[in-house]
């Protein structure tokens, strides 16, 4: 147990039930969102090992019938960093220019306003005293890539819709899944069309130094 440390990952994932959202709430610290139709969950576990935790717990959620599509890198705008380390959003363009601390992480995507890797810019918060301490680790670009990969690897599960015809569905139909895929399509999210952006994400809290969430009453919370 003393190996034993905290994770954070987030799944999209299919087949998402409200009977299965309330029994994996009561059973696992977890919390749940929808955007624009697709549904993710948040996840904390503990383990030793980021690759191995994220197996038994996709596992765990296919226990609940719940279909894992991928795990998704936190990915996060300029806004949305701000909103997490509860500081102005000029304060943040600041660090970005090297106007203020210098060193802030380079983004993982520079156009459309740039995407940072959200363990990349919580480790610097630390570092330069504007966050106390990281309550949980995230999966490194290369462990979302080999959890993705193992996924991908899963081509044919029984379709859990309900349907009585013996149908296999693929998890994925093209090629491998990796971190840089989907950071093409954490883009996709953030720029849609403007009236994609008046979508609520609810109002469920959350911590403005770890990103987490109190537990919502309905199925939308806020975005990680």
């Amino acid at each position: 147990m003393d190996n034993q440390q905290p994770f954070r990952f987030k799944f999209r994932v299919r087949n998402l039930t409200s009977e299965a959202e309330d029994d994996l709430a009561e059973s696992s610290e977890m919390y749940f969102s929808q955007h624009m139709g697709v549904d993710f969950i948040i996840c904390y576990e503990h383990g030793e090992d980021a690759v191995l935790t994220a197996r038994q717990t996709i596992a765990k959620l296919r226990n609940h019938y719940v279909r894992v599509e991928r795990l998704e890198p936190d990915l996060v705008t300029r806004a949305e960093i701000a909103d997490r380390a509860n500081v102005k959003r000029q304060a943040v363009s600041l660090w970005v220019t090297g106007q203020r601390k210098a060193g802030f992480p380079f983004p993982a995507v520079s156009y459309g306003g740039g995407l940072w890797y959200w363990p990349d810019v919580e480790a610097w918060l630390v570092t330069n005293d504007v966050a106390m301490h990281i309550d949980e680790r995230q999966p490194s670009m290369a462990e979302i890539d080999t959890v993705n990969d193992f996924l991908n690897q899963q081509t044919a599960l029984p379709d859990w819709s309900g349907s009585p015809a013996p149908v296999t569905t693929l998890l994925h139909t093209s090629g491998v899944v990796n971190a840089h895929w989907l950071i093409e399509q954490r883009l996709t999210e953030l720029l849609p069309p403007r009236a994609a952006h008046s979508k609520s994400w609810g109002t469920a809290t959350r911590s403005v130094r770890t990103g987490r969430f109190s537990r919502a009453t309905s199925k939308t919370e806020a975005r990680p």
